[in-house]
């Protein structure tokens, strides 16, 4: 608005400047031929300059556009979106399997991909549709080929395991969904000690007369020496092979670990289901016996170099680091804010800047001096500290108050002020250039020197 003329005085011009829709040193488009930071990013954000005075500058927010979630003052925001929640978990629920999205950014789209649930396992390519999945019968089928080899020779299909004889001392035809009927030689003939641990009999002679020479043996991936007429001790690390009870229960599948960012351990590797999923060093949470473990990282605690998605220190000085979900799986999710109230939010970064002008941000330090009965006007002292804003009395008064109007703003003597209606109008005292005395019988009253 132009310059106008209240009462004699010429008050100044009131000036706006939309950031968003300017080129200038602060602006969105800085006029290095870059265009706006808003416009020109990867996912095409909003600009938004909520506060356009003249003097509020640097203030300018990029906003993702929806679906996608982030905002950033003076900079291109990083915006976060989740694919599974919006739209593509419909083709895999429709085939009765689980949408995982892993990079959850606006800048990572098309790598959601469709994961078999439990028992069956498997995933798709990565926005590719649905998963072929697979289930090893013998995990929930082993017990039934007990001394014998169980496998499932279709792990897409069901009903497709057999129980296999334990060679090289046994033979006997594969039968399906049954145990085989194996044949022994020697001492091993009807001998269940090895069979009923799940190990090998070996009758190294199976001559008449050499007897009580048989042993149990190991079957791999179990491995462990021999015993002589009796079952072996047999280990196996869990973590490292493919067994019924192991973290993979055939050569396909995943690591469920390492899946989840965590590691497997394996403390005894002589008992059945030791191995248990543990929480990385800079993670907190419980190992979990035979699964995944519920890991907790507060981004904004750790400060570990291994957690490279933390802050560690990034918010400044006045700003404080905050993580509102800290489940392993929700990363990158840390945000810096102000401690001042100031209401400028960080993405994975520091706040543009903590101060903000209460005269024009509070609608309350406005009113106040604009509606006072004297001409005041409003004075943030601490634009960093919030409840530090003032009236003060327009000229020739003076006087302040913090957080309400000035008092006596007309009140002053008009023989020693410089105004309109004083001794003084600006070109000198008219008293003492005629040789006299100025006095002001009331510094309440205007007009009577």
């Amino acid at each position: 608005a132009p310059a106008v003329t209240v009462g004699g005085q010429r008050q100044a011009a009131v000036c706006t400047l939309d950031e968003c829709a300017t080129v200038c040193p602060t602006c969105a488009d800085t006029g290095d031929g870059g265009g706006s930071a808003c416009r020109t990013s990867e996912d095409d954000q909003t600009c938004v300059d909520a506060d356009q005075d003249a003097a509020s500058t640097g203030d300018w927010t990029c906003v993702c556009t929806a679906p996608a979630q982030g905002r950033m003052v003076a900079a291109t925001a990083t915006c976060a979106l989740d694919e599974c929640v919006h739209g593509q978990d419909v083709e895999c629920e429709a085939n009765g399997q689980t949408c995982t999205d892993p990079m959850k950014t606006t800048v990572a789209t098309g790598d959601w991909y469709c994961e078999c649930q439990t028992p069956y396992h498997g995933k798709g390519a990565a926005g590719a549709g649905i998963a072929t999945c697979e289930y090893d019968e013998c995990a929930e089928h082993a017990g039934v080929c007990s001394g014998q080899r169980c496998v499932d020779t279709d792990k897409e299909a069901d009903h497709t395991w057999v129980c296999q004889c334990i060679g090289p001392d046994e033979k006997g035809a594969d039968v399906p969904m049954a145990k085989a009927t194996c044949e022994a030689t020697a001492e091993c003939v009807d001998n269940t000690a090895c069979s009923d641990a799940g190990q090998l009999c070996h009758d190294d002679a199976a001559a008449p007369d050499a007897l009580n020479n048989w042993v149990c043996r190991c079957i791999a991936p179990y491995h462990g020496e021999e015993a002589l007429m009796g079952p072996a001790t047999c280990a196996i690390n869990e973590c490292d092979e493919v067994c019924a009870t192991c973290l993979r229960i055939d050569a396909d599948e995943a690591d469920k670990c390492a899946a989840h960012g965590q590691v497997c351990e394996d403390a005894d590797e002589t008992a059945a289901s030791s191995w248990v999923c543990k929480c990385p060093a800079h993670a907190g949470g419980a190992a979990a016996a035979a699964g995944v473990a519920a890991c907790t990282i507060d981004e904004c605690a750790v400060t570990d170099a291994a957690c490279t998605s933390c802050a560690r220190g990034a918010c400044g000085a006045g700003q404080a680091c905050e993580d509102a979900d800290t489940d392993a799986q929700s990363l990158h999710d840390w945000v810096c804010t102000c401690t001042n109230g100031a209401p400028n939010v960080g993405q994975q970064g520091p706040a543009a800047t903590c101060e903000f002008n209460e005269c024009a941000t509070d609608a309350a330090a406005q009113e106040t001096c604009a509606d006072a009965a004297t001409a005041q006007h409003c004075v943030d002292t601490d634009p960093a500290t919030a409840g530090t804003w003032e009236c003060r009395c327009d000229p020739p008064g003076s006087g302040a108050a913090q957080m309400a109007a000035a008092a006596g703003c007309d009140e002053f003597d008009e023989c020693s002020t410089a105004c309109a209606h004083c001794a003084d109008t600006g070109a000198g005292d008219v008293c003492a250039a005629a040789g006299q005395t100025c006095a002001d019988p009331s510094t309440s009253v205007q007009g009577d020197w």
